[in-house]
């Protein structure tokens, strides 16, 4: 699944970078390979701004938000003896489910993007499917 999404800043209510003239504003983690010096080079190149993205930040990842509890709940109490079995197993699972799965995933990052954009990328927000962790 690739983590990097592209969206317009025009589908925002506030630009996240209000100096900026970019038609794209990016949004990904801070991988190394997204940090690196060519990666920065390139976006500075094509006039792309990134939105900021805390360091975890599992509340705007659509990986983290939509797709393991699920995948977890489908794995759990498998074993597997070999890697190839594991892999398999996953791809049931991508292939078990059904276009509306992908896109509410896919339609709920408008919202969670919104809500990092407006608090400037320094918040973690609490959405109704989910429990504060009482230590954080």
């Amino acid at each position: 699944m690739r983590r990097n999404i592209c969206f317009p800043a025009s589908g925002t209510q506030r630009a996240c970078c209000t100096t900026s003239r970019s038609a794209v504003h990016l949004l990904h983690d801070n991988a190394r390979p997204h940090v690196a010096k060519a990666t920065q080079a390139k976006l500075k190149e094509l006039n792309w701004d990134t939105v900021p993205h805390p360091p975890y930040s599992p509340d705007i990842e659509p990986s983290d938000y939509h797709l393991f509890r699920p995948l977890n709940l489908f794995l759990k109490e498998k074993r597997f003896a070999k890697y190839e079995d594991l892999k398999m197993a996953v791809f049931d699972f991508f292939d078990s489910q059904s276009a509306a799965f992908w896109k509410k995933g896919i339609d709920d990052l408008p919202e969670r993007w919104l809500t990092v954009v407006t608090n400037d990328g320094h918040t973690r927000v609490w959405y109704s499917n989910q429990q504060p962790n009482k230590n954080t």
